[in-house]
């Protein structure tokens, strides 16, 4: 699971509790890895944000050029293969367990090579 998010995003920012929360539900979980991709070109941004809001506990990669996405934040969940299976665009009530649900949904689908 990929979750695209910006520090200049103020919808993202508002959601790091939520990001964190998901993080933290995954990390028991040995079939499904997460991990976050700021949209920022400035590790010193992302670090002066993470200051500012202490007990963030997931990665972080800082995105190069290419990955620019419609809508922040974006998740993105893939299978077992590294196939996208699904686009989950900005965030909602309900957004932690409806990206849970999507995750098992995902797990439980056909891989890919089957489908063809």
């Amino acid at each position: 699971m990929i979750e695209i998010w910006s520090s200049w995003c103020g919808p993202c920012v508002k959601n790091l509790p939520e990001v964190r929360k998901l993080h933290e539900r995954l990390k028991g979980d040995p079939s499904t890895r997460f991990v976050s991709i700021a949209e920022d070109r400035s590790p010193e941004r992302l670090q002066a944000l993470f200051a500012r809001s202490p007990g963030s506990s997931f990665p972080v990669l800082v995105a190069g050029e290419g990955i620019e996405p419609q809508t922040l934040p974006t998740t993105v969940i893939l299978d077992r293969e590294g196939y996208v299976r699904e686009i989950r665009l900005g965030l909602g009530p309900g957004w932690v367990e409806d990206t849970l649900n999507s995750a098992e949904a995902v797990k439980k689908r056909l891989p890919v090579r089957f489908l063809r």
